[in-house]
């Protein structure tokens, strides 16, 4: 999260221009985002703007990887267990949960274009990051139950689980969900009970570990 800034009274500029370029995205959206609106905002010439980021790209492409790096801590966030399945459950939970906290960083990350992933190497290794918890985070699956496993399939198991995680998320912000007629409690138990069928698309028994709990 950015905070306004300042340094013994003085202005942060690099900072501060991160932070109105994110207020900037938050009230009028990316098409907002200028050198010069930035430096409107904090009082300055967009030249003094563009020492620290050349374009609005790069102003944005900062503010994605700051985002990546949210969405990576708020997935290692669940206290890691001896039990991989429920670690991996417990992943998922925390993907949405970040997508439901943070809708704009969610959006930056999933739902616009990305700046040149070219010119812009750092957000690029933010992305690598978040997605490597996934790979680690199933890897440790496969090991936990003594299953074989590649580079192939850990990537193949990742990219389903992404974007099924995904999907969960999309229906729940979207609007159309609003136009169903679903039965009373189907949105009400909706995420947990994606959650459950996406661990069991992995190999989990949900089932089996929910009368475990009840059990105890």
């Amino acid at each position: 999260m950015l905070h306004s800034p300042s340094l013994s009274g003085a202005i942060d500029l690099r900072a501060a221009s991160l932070f109105e370029a994110a207020n900037i995205i938050r009230t009028e959206g990316v098409q907002g985002l200028s050198l010069q609106a930035v430096g409107g905002r904090i009082g300055v010439p967009a030249e003094l703007v563009g020492a620290h980021f050349p374009t609005g790209e790069h102003l944005l492409a900062e503010i994605i990887r700051g985002a990546f790096k949210d969405f990576t801590e708020a997935l290692l966030r669940p206290m890691r267990t001896k039990d991989a399945e429920t670690d991996a459950l417990a992943m998922g939970m925390a993907y949405v949960g970040f997508a439901i906290a943070e809708p704009i960083k969610y959006h930056l990350i999933f739902g616009s274009r990305l700046p040149d992933p070219s010119t812009h190497t750092e957000m690029v290794l933010g992305a690598r990051e978040a997605f490597n918890v996934v790979r680690t985070t199933l890897a440790r699956l496969f090991e936990f139950r003594g299953e074989a496993h590649d580079q192939d399939i850990i990537d193949r198991e990742s990219l389903m689980t992404w974007s099924s995680l995904h999907g969960v998320v999309g229906i729940i912000s979207g609007d159309a969900i609003n136009t169903l007629d679903l039965a009373p409690s189907a949105r009400t138990v909706f995420v947990g009970y994606a959650l459950q069928r996406i661990g069991m698309a992995l190999g989990i028994d949900v089932y089996r570990r929910s009368a475990e709990r009840g059990s105890q």
